[in-house]
């Protein structure tokens, strides 16, 4: 059994190998520079300048204030960049038999993303990011995928 971070960006629930984020950070309430922002697109974080992914980007929606921030590490024990999300919706524990494999999607999807589980409580279906995706620079990358699962 794995667990995983379920995260909420616009209209996708997203599933996070919770392995791979090493620390949420709480950008609610003006704590947004607990991670400070030092360029574009970068934030610091423990004296680590960190390209900063925004998921809402990834999708091509609008933007918006995020709640929450995850420092990720996609490859390596170094964090790789800093993942902005609309919101946290907690931890999920699922065995790989409650993944399905990805249905007819774009190829674009396919390659961020590598199964879906359905909640059984809401039918909203759970996209589970490919493992070892370098994020940084996929902005805009699904921007045509707007009908991935129903959402």
């Amino acid at each position: 059994m794995a667990m995983y971070l379920h995260v909420v960006s616009g209209p996708y629930a997203l599933l996070f190998h919770a392995d791979d984020v090493r620390e949420v950070l709480d950008l609610r309430h003006g704590s947004k520079h607990l991670a400070g922002e030092l360029a574009a697109g970068h934030r610091s974080w423990r004296e680590h300048m960190l390209p900063e992914v925004k998921l809402r980007a990834l999708f091509s929606l609008p933007e918006q204030d995020a709640e929450a921030a995850l420092v990720y590490a996609s490859t390596t024990a170094e964090p790789t960049c800093v993942i902005e999300v609309d919101r946290i919706s907690g931890l999920v524990h699922l065995t790989d038999d409650a993944f399905r494999p990805m249905p007819p999607v774009s190829p674009a999807a396919r390659q961020v993303f590598d199964a879906v589980h359905t909640e059984s409580r809401t039918g909203k279906n759970l996209l589970r990011l490919r493992r070892g995706l370098e994020l940084p620079g996929l902005a805009g990358h699904l921007s045509e995928q707007t009908d991935i699962l129903d959402r």
